[in-house]
């Protein structure tokens, strides 16, 4: 065989040692690998073969060439081949952090969207898709907003994301989304604008995630204070809560009301209230609520 400068020094070693010599003796491990079979293939059919191949005892990849070439009354092949390890490393890199990225959209309920304006493609993550109930081979289009936002909140979200175009701001909404499957969604958008160096807008990224959950149970723990409230004022009644360690208490708007005092100007707090109470009642509450603080303890 015969290596250029180039090849022998990608292939630790040196012109001397290659120049006329077996390169499966040289380079044993590449036997009945990859490029050994392109090889055979490139001679024996006479057609030009490409690979990459890692080679473990170089740790290194190599995009490899092969291709027939003649010499006089004989017949042989030519081989490019280059390290391409520093590329392969980064898409090895770059798929991990997909890899990484999709897991940590899945665990968090986030998916992430991107639509590039001058070529109308885009781009969904596999969370996206699994929030829309869409399998990965279906290809959304620029009117994927029109399709799946509730008719009820399709106006705003225009509106939003032309503003988020037209100027830095950012896109937030809180949104109804329509499911392939029929259901209905509710999910926190956020989107910023992708700009060139004039400031025109090239695309749209955004994330979504589905709050249907969270903003149920919200609701429904708003509607329990409601009840409380509307009970307590009914039985005349208040509630309040009470941190020991720095004295500071929290009176429900009843106990404001129950006991005249402003919440304006009065704070609730242990010599507060006790100054409050009747001075033949004083004494017991002060040992109540010093035998409660020692029971909690």
């Amino acid at each position: 065989i015969y290596v250029n400068p180039v090849g022998a020094q990608q292939l630790r070693r040196t012109q001397q040692e290659l120049t006329g010599s077996l390169i499966w003796e040289l380079f044993p491990a590449a036997v009945a690998g990859p490029s050994h079979l392109a090889y055979e293939r490139s001679m024996r059919l006479r057609e030009t073969v490409r690979i990459e191949q890692y080679y473990p005892p170089l740790d290194c990849w190599f995009d490899i060439f092969a291709y027939p070439i003649d010499f006089d009354d004989r017949v042989g092949i030519g081989v490019h081949f280059a390290d391409v390890t520093a590329r392969r490393r980064r898409e090895e890199r770059l798929a991990r952090n997909e890899e990484a990225m999709a897991r940590a959209q899945q665990i968090a309920g986030v998916g992430s969207w991107h639509w590039h304006i001058d070529t109308e493609v885009v781009q969904w993550s596999a969370e996206t898709y699994r929030l829309l109930a869409f399998e990965e081979d279906y290809q959304p289009t620029t009117a994927w907003m029109e399709e799946f936002v509730h008719p009820d909140d399709l106006a705003r979200n225009l509106e939003a994301i032309q503003h988020t175009l037209e100027t830095n701001a950012r896109y937030d909404l809180v949104i109804r989304m329509r499911p392939r499957d029929g259901s209905t969604r509710i999910c926190h958008v956020l989107g910023v604008a992708e700009r060139d160096e004039t400031g025109r807008a090239l695309a749209l990224f955004g994330t979504m995630q589905d709050i249907t959950e969270r903003t149920r149970l919200e609701r429904a723990a708003a509607q329990d204070k409601r009840d409380l409230q509307n009970a307590l004022r009914a039985a005349r009644m208040a509630n309040y809560a009470w941190n020991i360690e720095c004295d500071v208490m929290d009176w429900s708007p009843e106990y404001f009301e129950l006991t005249g005092l402003d919440p304006a100007t009065f704070t609730p707090a242990r010599e507060n209230v006790l100054a409050r109470i009747h001075p033949d009642d004083a004494a017991n509450v002060r040992a109540t609520s010093a035998a409660a603080i020692i029971v909690a303890a």
